[in-house]
């Protein structure tokens, strides 16, 4: 339709595995050494580097551990693939919090905190 305008997507360029398990709502926090102001959707592109098999089986050890703390099966919802410079999905960041503001939060569970691993967290409650 001419004249018509559409909102620019915002676009994340990660590695994987950490691409895929985002993507697919098993990791929640994005970690980065900046904040963002934005909020909603945001597309997951996947880099070229490709994932070693060592990464991929510790990325999912690790998730598969924090969801099955919370009582989840994730086993079913594990990537089958990794694939590299695609564009993945996109999720729905939430809020973007500081590492020392999510350590502190009280009602945020542990299983949450144990992704911590950056100065900023891109908090993605609901992957699309």
């Amino acid at each position: 339709m001419s004249g018509s305008r559409s909102s620019p997507l915002t676009v994340l360029s990660m590695h994987q595995p950490w691409a895929s398990l985002l993507v697919y709502g098993l990791k929640r926090i994005e970690g980065r050494g900046w904040p963002t102001e934005h909020t909603g959707q945001l597309w997951i592109h996947s880099s070229s580097k490709q994932a070693s098999a060592q990464e991929i089986e510790e990325m999912q050890a690790f998730y598969r551990q924090i969801h099955e703390q919370e009582g989840t099966d994730i086993s079913p919802n594990i990537p089958k693939t990794y694939p590299t410079s695609v564009l993945l999905g996109c999720v729905e960041v939430v809020a973007c919090y500081s590492a020392d503001d999510m350590d502190s939060w009280q009602t945020l569970p542990d299983t949450v905190k144990q992704e911590i691993a950056s100065p900023f967290c891109f908090l993605c409650e609901s992957a699309l």
